[in-house]
């Protein structure tokens, strides 16, 4: 059954992902750090009381093929095995200077993306100065 607190909790997670992918993006940059590509998933669970409880899992994604595998068949089924209903998914892919975050919504089943460019565009100083250097 769709819920309206279903579809609130999925919109704010939504945002919130989309600014921490930025934020943390823009910090590993600024210390030469890896961008590790990342899946994280909105989670939702009825404890014994009838209470619906909200809660966020997921992490960087392992590089090797074997990894991605287990990471993306193997992790969803140990989440609903505990339990768990997957609301959303968030998953962030990392290259070339643009972080490309994808949501899909399991509630709605729509899925959406955003585009983040972090390459810095060229000032008409350094276009000048690349050009006096050659």
């Amino acid at each position: 059954m769709n819920n309206y607190k279903d579809i609130e909790e999925i919109r704010e997670f939504i945002e919130g992902m989309t600014h921490s992918a930025k934020v943390s993006t823009e910090e590993m940059l600024e210390t030469n750090d890896s961008v590790p590509n990342v899946k994280m998933y909105l989670l939702k669970k009825v404890n014994e009381e009838g209470e619906t409880q909200y809660g966020m899992g997921g992490g960087a994604i392992p590089t090797d093929e074997i990894g991605k595998m287990i990471y993306n068949k193997i992790v969803p089924k140990i989440i609903e095995e505990g339990g768990h209903e997957i609301l959303c998914t968030c998953e962030t892919t990392y290259d070339n200077g643009v972080m490309k975050v994808e949501f899909h919504n399991f509630v709605t089943n729509e899925k959406h993306q955003e585009v983040i460019n972090f390459n810095k565009p060229y000032q008409v100083s350094d276009l000048l100065s690349n050009v006096c250097l050659n």
